[in-house]
């Protein structure tokens, strides 16, 4: 159901679970939900998760990488 599928993505282990593809995409749309309603704590956070979890060949990682650039230093970024 819906309500299951926004628990397990709200729990950070549950992130993991998923499949990856999905996950990557869920995390990202989260992330720029919580910028349109200017939590960018939230939004910073499923950015980093995004990061963690997708390979670098993920269409949504480096989409993510280039949107976390606004909240940390570039030194600070994975590579």
């Amino acid at each position: 159901s819906s309500r299951r599928r926004h628990t397990r993505f709200r729990n950070v282990t549950g992130v993991q679970t998923c499949a990856l593809p999905i996950c990557s995409k869920q995390l990202y749309t989260e992330a720029v939900l919580a910028e349109s309603y200017s939590d960018f704590s939230l939004a910073k956070t499923r950015f980093e998760q995004l990061l963690e979890i997708a390979p670098p060949d993920d269409p949504y990682y480096e989409r993510a990488r280039r949107k976390l650039s606004r909240y940390v230093t570039k030194e600070e970024l994975p590579r």
